[in-house]
């Protein structure tokens, strides 16, 4: 577990909000490629644009994954980071 807790402080250096901003982009982008695909293969393939739909959609998943899943994991992470740590010690 050695690995987590390197990996976890390198992420903590950058900064919560560059963490969730990443990670929420990342998110949010899969997201929206899997539940819009209907809406984006009609686009490509010359059908009716519905590019703001997408855009909007994405923007709703970006927000709710900054603010409130990528909160909890940061969180979460971090409780496991401090047990780890005291393990360590012990």
């Amino acid at each position: 577990m050695s690995d987590f807790i390197a990996n976890w402080e390198e992420e903590k250096e950058k900064g919560r909000l560059r963490y969730a901003l990443t990670q929420g982009v990342i998110f949010s982008l899969v997201v929206t490629l899997i539940k819009d695909r209907n809406l984006i293969w009609k686009l490509m393939n010359g059908g009716e644009s519905q590019l703001s739909v997408i855009i909007i959609n994405f923007c709703w998943i970006f927000i709710a994954a900054t603010i409130g899943y990528y909160t909890l994991v940061w969180l979460w992470k971090e409780r496991l980071y401090k047990k780890e740590i005291s393990q360590k010690v012990l």
